[in-house]
């Protein structure tokens, strides 16, 4: 019976061992767990900031295209007027602008602001 008593001990200080070695492994991979998910919540951050910081960019990319398409129009309209190379000269553009603010207020002063500046051959005529 002693024999089989020391067996019976044997197999549960063996158990006993193998058990805390698997309560070690499970911490270890518990820890391993917490650390995985720590970095997850991280990288889920980062992968936040770089999707707004491309959807700014993209809005800005969009700003700017519409600029250029603005731009392009406005171009074309004073090259089609003959006024192309004001674009060129910011002065000149300022010169001009500010004498047809005059002139149009003038017009608007006696009353012919419509008819005129609606009607070339009109202005044409009057002068």
């Amino acid at each position: 019976q002693a024999s089989k008593l020391e067996i019976v001990q044997r197999q549960m200080a063996d158990r006993e061992l193998e058990l805390a070695q698997r309560e070690a492994e499970l911490a270890r991979l518990g820890e391993a767990l917490s650390s995985a998910l720590d970095r997850t919540n991280q990288l889920d951050g980062d992968l936040a900031a770089l999707m707004r910081e491309l959807a700014e960019a993209k809005f800005k990319e969009e700003q700017g295209q519409q600029r250029d398409e603005a731009l392009r129009e406005l171009q074309w309209t004073f090259e089609e007027a003959g006024l192309g190379d004001l674009l060129n000269d910011p002065d000149g553009l300022r010169a001009f602008l500010q004498q047809l603010v005059k002139l149009k207020e003038v017009l608007r002063r006696t009353g012919l602001d419509e008819e005129l500046l609606e009607d070339p051959a009109a202005l044409e005529a009057f002068l």
